[in-house]
């Protein structure tokens, strides 16, 4: 093999949820997980995690308690861990309202990314899912 198309999974989340954070809240969130050294949400360090960030943001605990990321039967209590970076990219194209590669200086105002136009890779490049 000579080339390869490699895509991150795009994965469908319950976004309705995340109306309720606002571009400034996200500042604020992504921020204080790094200051905090909280990688994962939802993970086994959740209940500690959340007191800290229900004390630094009493205005969205409900949110951040109530958030679910999927909403399939039978998942425990319909969330599953996720990592910081992933759902960062999550509110990064749900405030950008597009699908785009995680934008590293988000928070610095460098806000997009150059989407990627899968009509640019050649046809001689077998795409398989």
């Amino acid at each position: 093999m000579q080339q390869a198309v490699l895509l991150e999974p795009c994965w469908i989340t319950n976004v309705d949820k995340l109306t309720a954070l606002t571009v400034n809240d996200y500042f604020g969130l992504s921020n204080s997980l790094k200051f905090l050294g909280i990688e994962s949400l939802y993970g086994p360090n959740w209940e500690s995690q959340k007191e800290q960030l229900c004390g630094l943001y009493p205005d969205l605990c409900p949110t951040l308690l109530n958030f679910k990321i999927f909403d399939y039967k039978n998942n425990l209590g319909e969330s599953q861990e996720i990592c910081v970076k992933e759902a960062e990219t999550l509110m990064q194209n749900y405030y950008q309202d597009r699908l785009q590669p995680f934008a590293n200086y988000y928070t610095q105002g460098m806000v997009t990314k150059p989407e990627i136009n899968l009509a640019n890779i050649s046809s001689a490049i077998p795409i398989k899912i």
